[in-house]
């Protein structure tokens, strides 16, 4: 999921049975969390909607990653397209994000 806050955005990466929650947000980052308007999601990220990717974002755009991540051996992120993902381990999905760290901002969705 991509935020702003000023002129800066920045990308979370949670698990796909998560969501955003508050409060651990506000208190991670110190702000509310603010999506990326649609308009502006390509422009500061390098990816259209539903295609950002956790690397090879544009210069300047940090990626975070969720602790909900975790609980999983592979994982299916974006790839840069709607209909493209790639398939990687935890490890993988690290180092090639070149992750700013890693952080509790998920509220996992009732099954």
């Amino acid at each position: 999921m991509a935020f702003s806050f000023e002129d800066r955005s920045f990308v979370v990466v949670t698990s796909g049975m998560t969501r955003i929650f508050n409060q651990k947000f506000k208190k991670v980052f110190n702000q509310r969390p603010r999506m990326l308007p649609h308009d502006q999601v390509e422009t500061m990220t390098g990816y259209r909607i539903g295609g950002v990717c956790p690397f090879a974002l544009n210069d300047g755009v940090k990626v975070y990653l969720d602790y909900s991540l975790k609980k999983h051996d592979l994982l299916y992120p974006a790839a840069g397209d709607l209909n493209a993902a790639i398939r990687l381990s935890l490890d993988e999905l690290e180092k090639y994000s070149r992750a700013a760290g890693w952080v509790d901002v998920e509220k996992e969705i009732a099954k």
